[in-house]
């Protein structure tokens, strides 16, 4: 299960999940709630090299993990990602509502718990929750402005307005801010 490109909506995941009827039921899920992209998936609980590797290849945005098969190994593994790597965040899966697990995986560091029947709404609400965890998504860069410069060889002969007007214009064709400064400070008019 190697896809690249996730919507937009999508959060891209590796999956480790020793239970395969836990693995099978998320996986079925998944594709009515587009929650989250499986990139990669484990079927044993890894080392803690194997993983580390497994995350530098796929840099995913969270680590979904079967807590029901060792709650034990799970914990251990919560602790491990979310205190090397606080980027990624780790989503418990359980195949009951299992007040322990999720107690002792919110204490390890687990982001969200999600448990059978993995209804797309309850996934929803998870991926809403965590994409407030990894805050606002990255702007993209700008494009620094540009710089014109109007000056007169003698006073009053109208730079102060040519200014005006095509600031005016910019403004208007561009439907950016402009910034119109009158840098002479012994006589400037555009103050007034």
């Amino acid at each position: 299960m190697e896809a690249r490109n996730p919507a937009p909506s999508q959060l891209t995941a590796l999956m480790i999940a020793p239970g395969r009827e836990l693995a099978r039921e998320f996986v079925e899920s998944v594709g009515a709630a587009r929650a989250f992209q499986i990139l990669a998936e484990l079927k044993t609980y890894p080392s803690q090299q194997v993983l580390e590797m497994r995350l530098r290849q796929l840099q995913p945005d969270v680590v979904l993990l079967d807590l029901a098969t060792d709650l034990e190994r799970a914990c251990e593994l919560i602790y491990w990602v979310t205190s090397s790597n606080p980027a990624i965040h780790v989503v418990g899966l359980h195949s009951r509502n299992d007040s322990e697990a999720i107690l002792r995986s919110l204490r390890m560091g687990a982001s969200e718990f999600l448990c059978a029947p993995f209804e797309a709404a309850i996934q929803e609400q998870a991926l809403e929750r965590i994409r407030r965890l990894l805050g606002p998504p990255a702007e993209a860069p700008r494009e620094p402005g540009k710089v014109l410069l109007f000056a007169s060889a003698k006073p009053g002969s109208g730079a102060s307005t040519l200014a005006a007007q095509a600031a005016l214009a910019l403004g208007r064709r561009t439907g950016q801010k402009v910034l119109l400064a009158d840098l002479d400070l012994m006589g400037g008019s555009l103050a007034f």
